[in-house]
C-alpha cells in the first residue's frame, strides 16, 4: 500500500535525522530500554484483538502518563505524516509500526519541546508531499448482525422497529469506519452534515480522557486522534442515545441523575482499564455509559409500565425487582439485546448483562476479565466499600494493590462535574 510505504519512508527518515542530535540532549538510556520492553508486552497483547492498530491507537496504548500521550498529536500539528497517515494500520512486526514506537518512546524520554525542536527542524528541510489518495470506502456498508431476542423480550419490545434498526446515515459511518482504507475527507463531511454528532465528536476529543495541548475544533482533527476506532464507538453510542435521550413529561424519570451515575461508571471503568493494561479503555467507557441503557428503553417504550416500577421503587422496593414483577425481565436483559443488535463489541454486551449481578455471583461467573470492569464497579457502587470488598474488587480483576491504589487516586483528583461535557445529557 502506498500511503503505508510513504509513512514508513517518513517515519524511517525521521529517526535517522533525530538519533544523532539526541546524543547531546541527555536521553536516558535505561529508561529507554524499559519502555521498549513495555511497548512489546503491551503491543503482543493488544494486537490480539486489533491486528490493524492504527498511530493514535498505538500512542495511547504506550503512554503511561497521559501528559506525555502527545507526539501523535504533535506529529500532525508539525505535519511530520498528514491526517491520512494517522489512520493507517500499524500491523503488528511491521516496519512503520517499529519506527512509529521508536518515536513515541523518543517523545516520552525528551521533553516535548525537545521533541517539537527536533520535528520542526525535520520539516523544515524535508516538507510534507502533497497527499496521494486512498482506495475508495465500500459503496455499501455491512449490515448489523442479526440478533436473536429472547422470548420475553420479543413480546415485550420486538414490534418496535425503530429500537432494533440502525438509522441508515449511521450504518454508513459505521461501514467507512470499519474500513481502515476509507478516505478521511469521507469520513470528515458525512459527520460534518450532522451537528449534533460533529458537537459529539469535539467534545469527546476536548475531554479530560485525552489531555489534548491545544483546543481541538475540526472534525478532521478529531478523527484523527480518536482514530477510526474509536470514532466508530462514538458514532454508534450518540445515535442510540440520541433515540433514547428524549425527555417524557407523563413519566418522572431524573435523566440527569441517570446521566450522572452511567458517566461515573463510565470513566472509573475506563480509568481502570488504563491503569491495569486490560482491554481497550473507550470500550470500557461505552459499556459503563450504557450499562443502565435498558430503562431508557423502558422509559421510551414502555411507558405505563414504567410508571408503575417507578410507583413501586417509591413505595421502596429495588428498582430490578419491581420491574422484574412488572415486566418479566429486567433492564440488564434488556439492554444487553440492544447492544448486541446494534453490534457493540461482546464484551461491552455481557458487561451489560451481568451488571446486576453481586460480587458473589461475579467471583463465579466465567467471564473474560474484559466484561467484568463494569459489573463489578456497579456492585461497589452500591455502598462505600469495605476493606474486603476492595480486595475482592482486586482479586476479581487481577489488579495488585498499587493498582487499586492509583485508580482511587485518579477518582478523588477527577471532577465529575469536569466529565459532563463528554456526552451532554447529564
Amino acid at each position: 500500500m502506498a500511503g503505508v510505504e510513504e509513512l514508513r519512508a517518513r517515519l524511517r527518515a525521521f529517526l535517522a535525522f533525530a538519533r544523532p542530535k539526541t546524543l547531546h540532549l541527555q536521553t536516558d538510556g535505561a529508561r529507554t530500554v524499559q519502555l521498549r520492553r513495555i511497548a512489546d508486552i503491551r503491543l503482543n497483547q493488544f494486537a490480539v484483538r486489533k491486528p490493524n492498530m492504527n498511530a493514535v491507537d498505538v500512542n495511547g496504548l504506550l503512554a503511561g502518563d497521559p501528559a506525555k500521550r502527545k507526539f501523535a498529536a504533535l506529529a500532525l500539528e508539525e505535519r511530520l505524516f498528514r491526517p491520512e497517515d494517522a489512520a493507517l494500520p500499524l500491523v503488528k512486526q511491521s516496519e512503520e509500526l517499529g519506527y512509529f514506537v521508536e518515536c513515541c518512546i523518543l517523545a516520552d524520554v525528551l521533553t516535548m519541546d525537545q521533541m517539537r525542536g527536533l520535528v520542526r527542524e525535520f520539516g523544515a528541510a524535508n516538507p510534507l508531499a502533497a497527499a496521494a489518495p486512498p482506495p475508495p470506502a465500500p459503496e455499501t456498508p455491512p449490515a448489523p448482525s442479526e440478533v436473536e431476542l429472547p422470548e420475553k423480550i420479543a413480546k415485550l419490545l420486538g414490534n418496535v422497529q425503530d429500537l432494533w434498526s440502525i438509522p441508515a446515515t449511521t450504518q454508513k459511518l459505521i461501514g467507512a469506519l470499519s474500513n481502515p482504507n476509507t478516505k478521511i475527507e469521507s469520513v470528515v463531511g458525512d459527520i460534518e452534515r450532522d451537528p449534533g454528532l460533529s458537537a459529539q465528536m469535539l467534545r469527546v476529543v476536548n475531554s479530560a480522557f485525552y489531555a489534548v495541548a491545544t483546543k481541538v475544533s475540526s472534525i478532521r482533527r478529531a478523527v484523527v486522534m480518536l482514530g477510526y476506532q474509536t470514532a466508530k464507538r462514538i458514532v454508534t453510542v450518540a445515535s442510540l442515545v440520541s433515540k433514547l435521550g428524549k425527555e417524557h413529561s407523563d413519566v418522572q424519570f431524573d435523566l440527569k441523575s441517570f446521566w450522572g451515575h452511567s458517566l461515573w461508571v463510565a470513566y472509573a471503568a475506563q480509568t481502570v482499564a488504563q491503569i491495569s493494561k486490560l482491554g481497550v479503555p473507550d470500550e470500557h467507557f461505552s459499556a459503563g455509559l450504557l450499562h443502565d441503557i435498558g430503562k431508557l428503553v423502558e422509559y421510551q417504550y414502555l411507558r405505563h409500565a414504567m410508571r408503575e416500577i417507578l410507583s413501586g421503587v417509591a413505595g421502596g422496593g429495588r428498582y430490578e425487582e419491581v420491574e422484574t414483577r412488572v415486566l418479566g425481565v429486567n433492564h440488564a436483559v434488556i439492554g444487553a439485546c440492544v447492544c448486541a443488535k446494534w453490534d457493540f463489541p461482546p464484551a461491552v454486551v455481557e458487561a451489560v448483562r451481568h451488571h446486576l449481578d453481586p460480587l458473589d455471583s461475579l467471583e463465579d461467573q466465567e467471564l473474560p476479565r474484559t466484561a467484568m470492569v463494569v459489573p463489578v464497579l456497579c456492585a461497589l457502587s452500591k455502598s462505600t466499600p469495605s476493606p474486603e470488598e476492595m480486595e475482592r474488587f482486586g482479586r476479581i480483576l487481577k489488579l495488585t494493590p498499587g493498582q487499586i491504589a492509583e485508580a482511587q487516586g485518579e477518582a478523588t483528583r477527577t471532577s465529575l462535574g469536569s466529565l459532563k461535557d463528554v456526552f451532554a445529557y447529564a
